[in-house]
């Protein structure tokens, strides 16, 4: 992941932590990694409990469709991680908003179609899960100029 010093700037004036792909360990994305496939991850504590969430999009022919592709969210549980969002029709850039909602960063992922009518979604934790799909309620559209620190740059 190439991760831009403004972002890196930002992050730090927001709180953020962003670290590089590979540092420590992860979740196991082994599923995705077949041919045709890209993944593309930012690490970001969401919830300030000091350890990082691994926000994780994957592209290709098998995990895309005309709204968009996979996105994951993990968060470390135990010696491991629990997957806490597989929301299938985002898009790029994603991002981490600075409002939260039950205590987690609000997360703001690109979108197409859908009853949102913007082409950006906010997607709120509910206190277990950030929703699965950005294009209907409880995701809402993102107002321009919404604060963001993107951690997943569009291509």
């Amino acid at each position: 992941m190439t991760v831009r010093t403004g972002v890196l700037l930002m992050s730090a004036a927001l709180g953020l932590t962003a670290c590089a792909a590979g540092q420590g360990t992860g979740p196991d994305l082994s599923e995705y990694t077949g041919a045709g496939m890209t993944v593309q991850q930012a690490q970001v504590d969401l919830n300030a409990d000091g350890r990082d969430e691994v926000i994780v999009h994957v592209t290709g022919r098998d995990v895309c469709g005309s709204g968009g592709c996979l996105t994951l969210v993990f968060t470390p549980a135990g010696e491991g991680y629990r997957q806490i969002m597989r929301a299938t029709v985002s898009r790029m850039p994603i991002g981490v908003a600075v409002t939260r909602s039950n205590g987690w960063s609000d997360l703001v992922v690109g979108i197409r179609g859908g009853g949102i009518g913007s082409d950006r979604a906010v997607m709120a934790f509910d206190g277990t899960a950030y929703p699965s799909n950005p294009t209907v309620p409880p995701a809402r559209p993102a107002t321009p100029g919404m604060a963001e620190t993107i951690v997943i740059a569009a291509e």
